[in-house]
């Protein structure tokens, strides 16, 4: 992680606060960083000279040093750390620190939503407990991040533990871990328990491989393979976010819910869901380089068809694997599609809708390779037009193929433009909106970088353009 710091010292209103109440015992370290004193052998620090920004660096972890100018540390001071911090970041604890001083960390001023990373059984986790303040636990080995679930911790569920994990399943004593020290590489066999804790569940964003945007960051590309331990009952909110490289993952016959986006961009191609899921939230599996499912047959909860995942009834589209190339058709009988279901497909060109389906929400189709719609005739909720996806009264326009480039024109009479219907559609150079169009849903024209909107003056879409800023001229 990077530690990015602005000396406080160039402040100096803040230098002012950050060297107040110095007194004869007080010294600074060679680095010029910190401010301590000798306390029974060992030193304890005071004050912190630099501000450590973690408002332009969120992913920051901040070291406090174990030892200065050779003495070890063994304290904190008295709010040591008081408007030293910027945002929420780590802080991570050594194990030899013995006595934390009263608002050295807390939960509001500079140090809103810090962090604390501790050792188990350290004056640092008892401190974090006393005082309210999320903090995980570096294992023995000093290779895992974790964190236990305890009664006097439910305050602390909604960080380790967001409404996507029920709370039956949020038991007592068990660990769930929520990264690693190192990034790591090749293949990777999670624990199955840590510091004597069973290790139930992974964290949300655990192995997130950064994308280029932010090449600072720890890359995890490296990683090639992971072996998820019997015992492990979730795999969390974008666990293995863009591991590109990551192709095998072996998940055991505990796992009970995979969370949304937990395997996004990740370089597998094929997944067996085993007996024991039951719970797959909104499209783990997005962008990945799947081209089949395997579900077992034992599953009551989902099943397989032709390496596509639907609900064991057969009625709802569950995910669509995003490499999986050429046309596809929905099988009839098929009522509904589930969140995301073919978010970023790449290898999906032409959608055939069934007769049986009567509900899309919020266009499952973004990002994708899709070309064109086609609809059965037989369809009483949804008609295309030249290959958009529209109700059958041809009122609402519901999904814009996403492979499609150029510019659009909506028909006459078009009243209604649904939410995310252009999202991410980045071919697409002009759209004219006729004056007929009184609704456009939430973030219909996101991430369509080069889009600009034909409007009629005065009307809804001009205003739509205005508000949303996006760029418009009135049509001819």
């Amino acid at each position: 992680m990077r530690n990015r710091v602005f000396s406080c010292l160039a402040i100096g209103a803040m230098a002012l606060l950050c060297v107040a109440g110095a007194t004869a015992e007080e010294r600074t370290d060679a680095s010029g960083q910190w401010q301590y004193e000798l306390v029974g052998g060992g030193a304890m620090i005071i004050r912190s000279l630099e501000i450590i920004d973690f408002e332009e660096a969120p992913d920051v972890e901040f070291y406090i040093p174990s030892e200065l100018d050779g003495y070890p540390v063994t304290g904190v001071g008295a709010e040591a750390f008081d408007d030293c911090f910027l945002g929420g970041g780590v802080v991570i604890f050594p194990a030899g620190i013995t006595n934390i001083g009263e608002g050295a960390i807390t939960d509001y001023g500079g140090c809103d939503y810090t962090t604390m990373a501790v050792t188990k059984g350290s004056a640092a986790e008892q401190y974090a407990k006393d005082n309210g303040i999320a903090y995980f636990v570096i294992d023995a080995t000093g290779q895992w991040k974790y964190t236990v679930f305890d009664e006097s911790r439910w305050w602390e569920a909604l960080d380790f533990y967001p409404n996507r994990w029920p709370e039956d399943t949020l038991r007592i004593g068990e660990a769930t871990i929520v990264g690693f020290v190192q990034a790591p590489s090749g293949d990777l066999l999670i624990p199955s328990e840590v510091d004597g804790y069973p290790v139930t569940g992974i964290r949300n964003w655990v192995y997130e491989c950064p994308c280029d945007s932010e090449p600072d960051l720890p890359s995890y590309h490296a990683l090639t393979g992971v072996t998820i331990p019997p015992g492990v009952t979730h795999i969390g909110y974008g666990a293995f976010w863009e591991c590109e490289n990551l192709s095998v993952v072996n998940i055991p016959d505990s796992v009970t819910h995979i969370d949304e986006y937990a395997f996004w961009r990740c370089g597998i191609t094929s997944i067996t869901i085993p007996a024991s899921v039951n719970q797959i939230a909104w499209n783990p599996f997005v962008g990945s380089a799947l081209t089949r499912f395997d579900v077992s047959p034992l599953n009551p909860v989902y099943e397989q068809i032709n390496g596509v995942l639907f609900d064991k009834q057969q009625k709802t589209l569950v995910s669509y694997p995003s490499a999986k190339k050429g046309p596809y058709v929905i099988p009839e009988g098929v009522t509904s599609i589930g969140e995301r279901a073919f978010y970023e497909c790449s290898g999906i060109t032409n959608l055939t809708i069934p007769a049986s389906f009567d509900s899309i929400e919020w266009n499952p189709f973004v990002g994708g390779a899709i070309s064109g719609f086609d609809v059965s005739l037989d369809s009483s909720i949804y008609e295309q037009i030249d290959g958009v996806l529209f109700d059958k009264q041809q009122k609402a326009l519901v999904s814009y193929p996403g492979a499609r480039e150029g510019s659009y024109v909506i028909p006459d009479g078009v009243t209604g433009i649904g939410s995310l219907a252009f999202y991410e559609c980045g071919g697409i150079t002009t759209v004219t909106i006729p004056g007929s169009v009184t609704t456009i849903g939430w973030a219909a024209f996101e991430d369509c970088d080069t889009v600009v909107l034909h409007v009629q003056p005065g009307s809804y879409a001009e205003e739509y353009a205005k508000r949303e800023r996006i760029a418009y001229v009135y049509s001819e």
